[in-house]
């Protein structure tokens, strides 16, 4: 890739590359011998993470969570820009919501996205660290939340999480992981 790539997602046989200074790289990765360049969205702050729901890849940088069509992969089309107050570092789809790691003064913001091109933040989790990294598995949220270790979050109410356990780390977490019931 022309930046670095910080984070990729797969669809089907494309792979969706958030580049850094490179924006959203999109290639055709059917002949792992032979990868294609399709596409190119091309952003001004650093895209960080891409995640993917059909047509639509949502692109965390640091101005925020970008909307961006990609129902044509060669044409990616600019979508709507949802502002955070801090840069935008992850995001982890789960049914109708984003949720979305938003550094120091962001937390967790979670995007309603059951009108995909037209995300609205609707709730937030305020994390005591740096929220880096997040995953989302059975009703719960992981988060890597730097100095401040492992957050786990009940999403049993989606747009309002509450904390249920964490773990204090030594060092920083910048990012979390799920094996069978480990983090």
């Amino acid at each position: 890739t022309p930046g670095t790539a910080w984070a990729v997602a797969l669809q089907n046989s494309l792979a969706y590359v958030a580049d850094e200074m490179g924006g959203l790289q999109i290639y055709n990765v059917f002949d792992p011998y032979s990868i294609v360049p399709l596409g190119l969205y091309e952003v001004t702050n650093r895209a960080l993470y891409v995640a993917v729901n059909g047509s639509i890849a949502y692109v965390a940088d640091w101005s925020g969570v970008r909307v961006v069509d990609i129902s044509n992969p060669a044409l990616p089309v600019p979508g709507l820009l949802v502002s955070l107050p801090d840069n935008a570092e992850h995001i982890a789809l789960n049914g109708s919501y984003a949720y979305v790691s938003a550094g120091d003064v962001g937390g967790i913001r979670i995007l309603d996205i059951s009108s995909p091109a037209q995300p609205t933040v609707v709730g937030f989790y305020d994390t005591p660290g740096t929220a880096h990294r997040l995953v989302i598995r059975d009703n719960r949220a992981y988060v890597a939340d730097g100095d401040k270790g492992l957050r786990i979050l009940s999403l049993a109410n989606p747009i309002n999480p509450t904390l249920i356990g964490f773990y204090d780390t030594p060092g920083e977490a910048w990012d979390v992981s799920l094996q069978g019931n480990y983090a």
